[in-house]
């Protein structure tokens, strides 16, 4: 009895001890736990890191410098165009004079023409949306990139030669000038629907284009659809409309502000839509997506320098 008893004393003192030391074993470890998180938190951000995060910062501070630039450049370039759209047509003759080499063209001043279409040559560009405007104001019929999420219908313009009037004048150097004469819509051009197209002479006020240039791939030929181009190539224009070597100039057919609010009044609209004389001078980017731009590069740059004060003066 005496040694059972002594024997279970014993065992009472053991695992009260070990009970101890794994106590003391795990409270010891959480404290260095602690003590290592601590000084995590409380130690500064390295060298890299400063360099890492305030370079983001002011990449992101320059694109917020870079849209207010371009916000300022679009507001004095649509007041020139609108100062030049709002002026009397102007002759041909005086801007060849001026301009004898079509790529030079950069005035948005109107050009009145008369002469004859030459519908035989008509070739279309596209596919693409309508011009701003033509078909309706708001929404994805507005041909405008702030027209929603829905997609804008598609079809082609229609690029005509038009011969001019006074074309055998030996006075004048240009006989031919390349018109686009509006928007037609996908089905159209698919069931070869019939559009305006006049035969007799023909007063024309337009506005100068610039031909396109894609600069990463060459303008495909489609054996299917000769006579269909994706961009105002200039060398493809001419070879399709049969004007090699003439050096046409591009013009933008335009309507009268009137025609354009009567046929938007009535039900039934003429194709080609042609776009008018005060949309015709729109940027595809804004102004105020510009200005939206740049307050978001402003607030991500204000926002990353607030982060990265707050890491570097970490534990000080």
């Amino acid at each position: 009895i005496v040694l059972s008893r002594n024997s279970n004393a014993i065992r009472t003192r053991t695992n009260s001890q070990t009970l101890n030391l794994s106590f003391s074993t795990s409270t010891s470890s959480s404290t260095s736990a602690n003590k290592t998180s601590r000084i995590e938190k409380n130690t500064p951000m390295s060298t890299g890191g400063v360099a890492f995060f305030g370079s983001l910062c002011v990449a992101t501070f320059g694109l917020g410098c870079w849209q207010t630039q371009r916000y300022f450049e679009k507001i004095d370039k649509m007041k020139t165009r609108e100062e030049e759209l709002s002026m009397e047509p102007q002759h041909l003759l005086h801007v060849c004079s001026s301009h004898p080499d079509s790529s030079q063209m950069q005035s948005f001043r109107r050009i009145a023409l008369r002469g004859t279409f030459r519908h035989k040559d008509e070739i279309l560009i596209g596919p693409r949306g309508p011009p701003p405007g033509a078909i309706s104001e708001t929404g994805p019929n507005s041909g405008r990139s702030g027209g929603g999420m829905s997609s804008s219908p598609q079809g082609f313009y229609v690029l005509t030669p038009l011969e001019l009037e006074h074309g055998n004048n030996s006075n004048n150097t240009t006989n031919v000038v390349l018109v686009n004469r509006g928007w037609v819509p996908r089905q159209y051009v698919a069931q070869n629907a019939d559009w305006d197209r006049p035969l007799s002479t023909v007063n024309v006020v337009g506005v100068q284009s610039k031909p396109e240039q894609p600069k990463f791939m060459m303008t495909p030929l489609n054996s299917k659809e000769p006579k269909q181009l994706l961009w105002f190539d200039q060398k493809c224009m001419e070879e399709k409309t049969n004007t090699e070597g003439q050096s046409p100039h591009l013009l933008i057919e335009t309507s009268i502000n009137e025609e354009a609010k009567k046929e938007k009044s009535t039900t039934h609209v003429s194709f080609p839509v042609k776009p008018n004389a005060q949309t015709v001078g729109e940027f595809k980017v804004t102004p105020s997506v510009h200005a939206g731009y740049a307050v978001t590069w402003f607030g991500l740059s204000g926002a990353g320098i607030l982060m990265t004060k707050k890491l570097i003066t970490r534990g000080r």
